[in-house]
């Protein structure tokens, strides 16, 4: 397992799926549309997802965030939406979809000036994000 303080990165594969992320075992794709960039993975033994970055709305405007569930074929996934809006720059906007194991901790920060978007999973199960 990747301990907490390591940054994993990952290349563009417009779409193809790549079987290797940095020695975890699992897929992933990335693929950038207009206004939208998606990045889908199917990996193991992670015991989080972030998103870090600078927002571009100086602490202006709005957050706004959501945690969703769903059954889908038997199988129970959690998400978590954030979005900071409402001010002159374009909105950012995130939805991590995991599996639920039950030992999901998502956080939502308030800032709309720097991103801080993660999900930390207690039992570093993490079968699916998207």
């Amino acid at each position: 397992m990747h301990p907490f303080d390591e940054t994993l990165s990952f290349t563009y594969s417009n779409a193809t799926v790549q079987q290797h992320l940095q020695g975890l075992n699992g897929q992933y794709f990335t693929r950038k549309y207009p206004g939208l960039f998606v990045f889908a993975a199917d990996i193991n033994n992670v015991d989080r997802f972030s998103i870090n970055g600078y927002l571009g709305a100086d602490g202006a405007g709005q957050v706004a965030g959501a945690e969703l569930t769903v059954n889908y074929g038997g199988t129970i996934y959690k998400g978590v939406v954030k979005r900071v809006h409402s001010v002159g720059d374009p909105s950012v906007n995130h939805l991590i979809i995991v599996k639920d194991n039950g030992s999901l901790v998502p956080t939502i920060p308030i800032s709309t000036q720097n991103d801080d978007h993660t999900f930390a999973i207690a039992f570093a199960i993490m079968p699916s994000i998207i």
